[in-house]
């Protein structure tokens, strides 16, 4: 089952997520955010206004918003009571414990409210919290725009949240038109803030030569700067680079590092990466166990790679005992996350009637899946599907077309099939 390949990189807040799973000579990109970090109790606010008519200090607020989010209702009334009367830290951290549901009901609409009255008093965190309530519709109607517009105010004020979360929406296109070189301006004003997500998707564009001249060296310096500083996608990221030789000498010992170093942190990208190196003894001492225990842990979280690749194993018996039942159902579960190769074994599997009752219907349904997001062998399964009418009504234009896809992709099954059928 194979190489290491690189593929789709998440994000959420200011934060990035790589997946590097092959050899792929850049990485690319997925446009969509998750939920971000809260600010850090009593750091990152703006100290201008921080008293209201309450009085109390910034560091007052903090304290009594550390107590609050423990469950002290004593100390929620007084920061609730700093917030009403304008005090824009109070309101900040009322915000937050609403969003996240700490010592109080989780409750989006009054986080809303709380960001807004807080960034109307010009803190810039709430601008940006504010911008993500609106990106994912929580507490008020969904609205990239508006999402958009508060990440601005956000950045204008200097937040490095908003300055990174705007290089993101810059370099994925979503809610702005995509331009590379505006993401990257965004990323490198978020660095001097220290941003280490910001630092790690320049290095992105660098390594793709997107908004700025290719440069693997330079994003492998970054990648190792981020790591140095605690990210575990960056040392991820690391490990591709030394595994695939960009930027880097080619060493699998040093990518092995780099993804131990990640794995810890429980980032799945890079135990299955690591997995893949155990499996091929590539860096490490080659070991079918300790690839099986890596692929289960990030199978466990839910990763699609890793449960086809483990889902292998139990169908071969290696590093694990045979069980052809839990293969199929890790390929189903994998398939159901739209993984193209346990798609295509899940298809093969319903075939034979292994693991899984026989089935032709089924088995045409998960080749076509698999042929969609081109998968060779599935498009030519998918034509002798047609050809033959397994699964499926007869259709010789169909047959032909999917044929025709495999033998340009150079399945020799294909090219053997087309010359059949034109004699037919």
């Amino acid at each position: 089952m194979g190489r290491i390949i690189m593929g789709r990189i998440t994000r959420f807040s200011n934060m990035v997520f790589m997946r590097t799973h092959g050899i792929l000579a850049v990485f690319t990109l997925s446009a969509f955010l998750a939920a971000p970090a809260c600010a850090q109790m009593g750091t990152s606010i703006t100290t201008k206004s921080t008293r209201g008519g309450d009085g109390l200090s910034a560091q007052n607020v903090a304290n009594a918003a550390r107590s609050a989010a423990q469950g002290d209702q004593s100390q929620l009334h007084l920061l609730v009571f700093a917030a009403q009367h304008g005090n824009a830290v109070a309101q900040l951290y009322i915000a937050e414990l609403y969003q996240r549901g700490d010592g109080v009901k989780q409750d989006y609409k009054r986080a809303a409210v709380w960001y807004r009255k807080s960034a109307e008093q010009k803190q810039p965190i709430a601008d940006f919290h504010l911008g993500y309530l609106y990106y994912k519709g929580q507490g008020v109607p969904q609205d990239m725009a508006k999402a958009i517009s508060w990440w601005r105010k956000g950045a204008a004020l200097g937040n490095d949240q908003s300055q990174a979360q705007l290089g993101i929406s810059y370099e994925t296109g979503v809610g702005v038109k995509q331009d590379f070189l505006t993401a990257a301006d965004w990323f490198r004003k978020a660095i001097v803030k220290n941003n280490v997500a910001a630092e790690v998707n320049l290095a992105v564009l660098y390594l793709n030569g997107q908004g700025v001249s290719r440069n693997p060296g330079k994003a492998a310096a970054l990648f190792r700067d981020a790591a140095g500083r605690g990210s575990h996608q960056a040392a991820n990221a690391m490990g591709v680079l030394y595994d695939t030789g960009q930027g880097v000498k080619r060493n699998y010992k040093s990518a092995a590092h780099w993804f131990k170093k990640a794995a810890v942190q429980g980032d799945t990208n890079a135990q299955t990466n690591l997995g893949l190196l155990y499996a091929q003894g590539k860096g490490v001492r080659q070991s079918d166990i300790k690839a099986a225990e890596l692929f289960k842990k990030a199978a466990d979280a839910g990763d699609s790679d890793a449960q086809t690749y483990l889902a292998g194993f139990y169908e071969n018996g290696t590093g694990v005992k045979h069980d052809i039942f839990k293969a199929a159902d890790l390929y189903k579960k994998a398939a159901a996350q739209g993984q193209p190769m346990a798609e295509l074994y899940l298809a093969r599997l319903y075939s034979q009637g292994s693991g899984v009752p026989q089935d032709d219907t089924k088995a045409f349904k998960w080749y076509r899946e698999a042929a969609i997001q081109g998968s060779t062998p599935a498009e030519y399964y998918l034509g002798v599907a047609y050809r033959r009418g397994i699964g499926v009504k007869k259709d010789r234009e169909k047959a032909l077309y999917w044929m025709r896809k495999a033998a340009q992709n150079g399945d020799t099954n294909a090219s053997d099939a087309l010359r059949d059928m034109q004699n037919e």
